[in-house]
């Protein structure tokens, strides 16, 4: 019998660096924020707004995030929700008022939000039970090294380049992941080239109980599906949990 291939290691390794270049183009704004509000004349009390319309972005578009995962594929889901961020920072370098720039940061939290629940189906699909932990974490790890790098290269360039520019540059960062992503991801396992029939096999004997990893998805917003949203404790502490 064949052993089990590694493709699933790629995966892991896929998303990880797509968490990177999340938090790469988001945490670019908390480096230059001082240097836009001298740019565009913008007080403190303003740039909160901002802020907090990212946000408040976020926070709305977390479901239809992953609803758009479910509907598109992971794989064009992901990709294409790059692809929008990324032109969401670019946008960012050509704003020249306040309004503009509270719409860009609202479209930017929206546009990233889905990155979350579409790599836990990801997760979910491509990797046993029993790995489901600390693929997670490695993911969970490999965004606070995106924030890292953010905050220690977007200093150094603004020392260099005005913060038009930089956000100019990290707008190329989510573009060439995506199509990265693209080229080297498929959504399920048994349609990955280098996925053989044994990992296929592991992956999904190693399913928890009554997983549909292959199974088509359901529509989301059943009357079912929106009891148990609004009815577990499980998930209201997590989100009371993120809020804090």
């Amino acid at each position: 019998m064949n052993r089990p291939s590694r493709t699933r290691y790629l995966v892991v390794a896929l998303i990880a660096t797509g968490a990177i270049s999340l938090y790469i183009t988001r945490h670019v704004f908390a480096v230059t924020n001082e240097l836009i509000q001298d740019d565009l004349l913008i007080g403190s009390t303003a740039m909160g707004r901002v802020m907090g319309l990212f946000s408040l972005g976020y926070l709305l578009f977390q479901v239809p995030g992953g609803w758009l995962g479910n509907k598109l594929g992971a794989r064009s889901g992901l990709a294409a929700l790059s692809v929008v961020w990324s032109l969401l920072t670019l946008a960012t370098a050509f704003v020249h008022s306040l309004l503009p720039l509270e719409i860009v940061r609202f479209l930017f939290g929206a546009a990233q939000a889905g990155f979350v629940p579409i790599t836990a189906k990801i997760i979910k699909d491509w990797f046993p039970e029993k790995q489901l932990g600390i693929t997670s974490a490695f993911v969970g790890i490999s965004m606070s090294v995106g924030g890292a790098l953010a905050m220690d290269v977007t200093g150094r360039l603004s020392n260099q380049f005005d913060w038009r520019v930089i956000f100019q540059m990290y707008s190329l960062v989510g573009i060439f992941w995506s199509l990265v992503f693209v080229l080297l991801f498929r959504s399920e396992p048994r349609a990955h080239p280098w996925a053989n029939a044994a990992e296929c096999e592991l992956i999904e004997q190693g399913q928890p109980p009554g997983s549909d990893a292959q199974k088509p998805s359901e529509p989301f917003f059943t009357r079912r599906n929106l009891k148990i949203l609004l009815l577990s404790t499980t998930l209201w502490a997590i989100g009371l949990q993120a809020f804090f």
